[in-house]
């Protein structure tokens, strides 16, 4: 399966440029391009369809909520996932189902931010465990990441059982067999 392609949107050069070469130096990700502000990430998205985008959370024209609801409402499908240097505060007004990665994050922290949001899109609210078990058992694929998120709501749903971090071992561990 290919790799997770990323589009990021960050209008400070210098964080662009970090997490460019943060996303671009593992394999398990392809930095699809960049953009400084909204008409560039929009014209980025129709041109290279990413699997995934990430986005400042404060923006000189548009805060990344902003972003978001723009984005997903002309790509209701695409995971958005907001990051920032900063800590939150309630003035950022955050839904509880956008997922927020903290200036520096690892590669890991975005898969595993691409997870959450995949579930969420599901609306399954999942323990950070199941996040964390599943991340480090899947190939680092966008299909992949779908189709597990796919397979354990299916199963979840098909047996009536909360998706929890031993039902995920149960499902995942009888679909190597």
């Amino acid at each position: 399966m290919g790799k997770i392609r990323v589009a990021l949107a960050e209008d400070n050069v210098l964080l662009r440029e970090g997490v460019s070469r943060l996303v671009s130096a593992n394999e398990e990700f392809e930095l699809v391009g960049t953009a400084s502000d909204l008409p560039q990430l929009l014209a980025l998205v129709r041109e290279q369809l990413p699997d995934v985008v990430i986005t400042d959370i404060r923006m000189p024209d548009v805060d990344g909520l902003d972003f978001r609801r723009v984005l997903k409402h002309r790509f209701p499908a695409l995971p958005v996932v907001l990051m920032t240097g900063l800590p939150l505060s309630e003035e950022d007004m955050v839904p509880r189902n956008v997922e927020v990665l903290q200036k520096p994050f690892t590669t890991d922290a975005l898969l595993r931010a691409v997870l959450v949001k995949l579930f969420d899109d599901r609306q399954l609210a999942v323990d950070e465990t199941v996040i964390g078990y599943v991340s480090l058992r899947i190939e680092r694929s966008f299909a992949a990441a779908q189709a597990v998120v796919a397979r354990l709501d299916d199963e979840a749903m098909r047996h009536k059982r909360p998706l929890t971090r031993a039902f995920a071992a149960e499902i995942l561990r009888a679909t190597e067999a």
